[in-house]
């Protein structure tokens, strides 16, 4: 089984239903969409040896058609969450494999490690060691953070969010409101 069958098993396309998601859906950046260029021209040099020369649209032709079996766009409509699984495509196209297989390895976990960083940013925000959050973890989903899924580490940023500004609302003394009659307003 070839790396490129088990991207097309694997890539579903589905609305966002996370923080990371919603990033995901972010076009690609001009620096990724020539990465992957450059990778589609070396893939096809190995898949077609000789001269390159003279063989703009065809390159052209393949890159689309490959980019198009793998996420159902081209590169210049392709998402965020595109980027890696194309990547991995033409890697294993171009005989880099073992590469393929790490890329698709990373994009496997990319969600839970994008959440594991807001995690990390709320904690430092917040001047808390990861260790609050990793109880929270076991006592609710009987895991360690490194276990979690990536909507379970998204639960835990808003509740470590939301428990913050609970504990400085405690802190603030409620003012009471005076009402004052109108016999102490002076005319």
């Amino acid at each position: 089984m070839m790396i490129s069958d088990l991207l097309s098993s694997n890539h579903q396309v589905s609305p966002p239903s996370s923080p990371s998601d919603s990033f995901s859906w972010h076009p690609l950046t001009n620096e990724q969409k020539a990465r992957l260029s450059i990778l589609a021209r070396e893939a096809f040099a190995k898949l077609n040896p000789g001269s390159l020369a003279g063989m703009d649209r065809r390159i052209t032709d393949f890159r689309h058609a490959e980019c198009i079996k793998v996420c159902g766009k081209r590169i210049t409509e392709a998402a965020q969450r595109d980027f890696l699984p194309l990547k991995a495509h033409f890697q294993d196209l171009g005989g880099k494999s073992g590469q393929a297989l790490n890329t698709l390895l990373r994009a496997e976990s990319e969600p839970q490690r994008i959440a594991m960083h807001k995690l990390t940013q709320e904690c430092r925000s917040r001047k808390l060691s990861l260790s609050y959050p990793e109880a929270i973890c076991r006592k609710q989903y009987h895991c360690n953070l490194t276990q979690a899924s990536a909507k379970q580490l998204w639960h835990l940023v808003f509740t470590i969010r939301n428990r913050r500004k609970t504990s400085r609302q405690d802190a603030k003394p409620q003012r009471e409101k005076t009402k004052k009659s109108t016999a102490d307003i002076p005319f």
